[in-house]
């Protein structure tokens, strides 16, 4: 195993496999054409478990779909944290109603001096602030934190998981 950490080395053991398939290919004891599939396998690069670590993390779907969810739960953190502090809203309305000039509306008609078009405006603000007396804002704060650490400790895992998978699987 020493020999797979220097990859001068392995390519030196790949090469003597390949000069192994050639010569056993001449003297005809394996079919020649399988000395190219030999000769396409012997690269030290297809060897290297720190390349075929960092492939597996970059090509693994479960370990993006983890990482977005990280994403997700803290932007779930930042919403929790923000009903401590003041909520501003407002809202604004423009309406235009246009009634009939022949058919009478509630009382027998358009009053006089009405056009048969009207306009409503409107425009309205809130501003409130929840005083937290019984920690319930820092309760659900607390939550959400627990949740994005579950959730980056359960992508940890899979990054553990995905990297002792490929490294079994090389040393088998």
């Amino acid at each position: 195993l020493a020999a797979l950490g220097d990859r001068a080395r392995l390519q030196a053991m790949l090469d003597v496999e390949v000069a192994l398939a050639e010569a056993l290919a001449d003297a005809g004891v394996i079919p020649a054409s399988s000395v190219s599939p030999i000769r396409a396998a012997a690269r030290a690069e297809l060897y290297d478990l720190d390349a075929l670590i960092e492939d597996a993390l970059q090509a693994n779907k479960d370990l993006r779909l983890a990482t977005h969810r990280i994403a997700e739960f803290n932007a779930r953190l930042q919403v929790s944290r923000s009903a401590a502090y003041p909520q501003v809203s407002y809202n604004a309305l423009a309406e235009r109603q246009r009634f009939s000039e022949e058919r009478p509306t509630g009382g027998g008609g358009l009053q006089s001096g009405v056009g048969p078009i009207v306009n409503n405006f409107a425009i309205g603000a809130v501003f409130g602030w929840e005083i937290d007396l019984w920690g319930r804002i820092r309760r659900l704060s607390e939550a959400s934190r627990a949740n994005l650490l579950a959730t980056d400790e359960a992508r940890r895992g899979v990054i553990l998981s995905l990297v002792a998978s490929v490294a079994s699987n090389y040393l088998t």
